[in-house]
């Protein structure tokens, strides 16, 4: 005891704690949302993993011989495109929307919203503007705006899928460059708000459209004569199932 003769001692004292029921099932359920987010993290730390990547963009299983011909002959005939997809979260969460993405030092935001994804792709490879991916791999750049995503706060995990076994450790190219300079590129972006629906309305989605058109624009010399947008703005074409079939097939 290194008091004083007339020093006071304090009692700390722990503050109380309010478990009335609802807060306390509002604090489970969180717990719970924790630990479910957290083992979903470890599952695709795994994944890649066994891929053999690393967080420095290093492959060697993605760059090897594929273990399953016959699946991949299977795969080729069921889906003859080769079809590559960054989807926002897993299967079993959903992708949040940004409300104003600024955050993510994205050019002219004037306070809009976009899809956390979205935004965070564009803040890899098109950082002001400007291409930003060079000396960047296909999976620097995934895990790049996977890190963005969670440093953000959002609980979703972007996954990569691929009709084709690919070489992740390529130079990363959204628009492929099989043909070099030539042939003519064309595409097809689709924004659905919802905007007629009380509930689950987005508000990122048309301005994700606009920005990514930018991009493929600039950066993949894309015409805009030859990029097909669908929005339910009340303005541009609709994104009905019909439409968006047809789009696919003119494609």
């Amino acid at each position: 005891n290194n008091n004083k003769p007339g020093d006071h001692c304090q009692t700390a004292t722990a503050p109380s704690r309010d478990y009335t029921t609802p807060k306390l099932n509002n604090m489970l359920r969180q717990r719970a949302k924790e630990r479910a987010a957290t083992a979903l993290q470890e599952r695709v730390d795994r994944r890649m993993e066994r891929l053999g990547i690393s967080s420095e963009g290093q492959a060697n299983a993605a760059t090897a011989a594929s273990p399953n011909p016959e699946f991949d002959a299977r795969a080729s005939e069921a889906i003859p495109a080769e079809v590559r997809m960054i989807s926002g979260c897993h299967d079993a969460q959903t992708s949040a929307d940004v409300s104003d993405v600024a955050s993510f030092r994205l050019p002219d935001a004037a306070g809009k919203a976009g899809g956390a994804l979205t935004s965070a792709m564009l803040s890899v490879v098109y950082k002001e503007e400007r291409p930003s991916c060079k000396g960047l791999s296909f999976v620097d750049v995934f895990l790049k705006a996977r890190d963005l995503v969670k440093a953000r706060g959002f609980d979703q995990v972007p996954q990569l899928s691929s009709s084709r076994l690919i070489d992740v450790s390529r130079p990363f190219d959204l628009m492929t460059n099989e043909l070099g300079g030539g042939g003519t590129r064309y595409a097809v972006l689709i924004g659905i708000n919802y905007t007629n629906h009380r509930q689950g309305r987005l508000r990122g989605c048309h301005n994700d459209v606009r920005n990514i058109k930018k991009y493929i624009m600039d950066v993949g010399k894309i015409k805009s004569s030859n990029i097909t947008v669908l929005l339910d703005d009340g303005r541009s074409m609709e994104p009905t199932r019909a439409n968006i079939m047809q789009a696919l097939d003119d494609l």
